[in-house]
């Protein structure tokens, strides 16, 4: 039987520290690179990677945006909406 020889250490590469390592209690790049797949299991990560002040703000700031982003194909739709029930308001009258 024939042996293999043993498989070279992978090579390690120095981490550079991100700018927001060590600010406020945490490690954004950790939170950011954790899988989640609820709003509460995202909410739990931010605190425990950034402390509980900065990862309640970064959370509420997520929240805000997401909201932000699926209200805006909406209100883009309202705005066509009422510029054409104006136009036709206005063929009509």
């Amino acid at each position: 039987m024939e042996s293999t020889p043993p498989s070279k250490p992978e090579e390690t590469h120095p981490v550079t520290p991100h700018p927001s390592e060590g600010k406020s209690g945490g490690n954004i790049l950790a939170a950011m690179e954790t899988p989640v797949r609820t709003l509460g299991q995202l909410k739990t990560v931010l605190i425990e990677n950034l402390g509980k002040k900065e990862g309640e703000k970064f959370y509420q700031t997520f929240l805000k945006s997401f909201v932000m982003t699926m209200l805006a194909p909406i209100r883009t739709a309202e705005q066509q909406a009422q510029q054409a029930a104006k136009k036709m308001r206005q063929q009509n009258g």
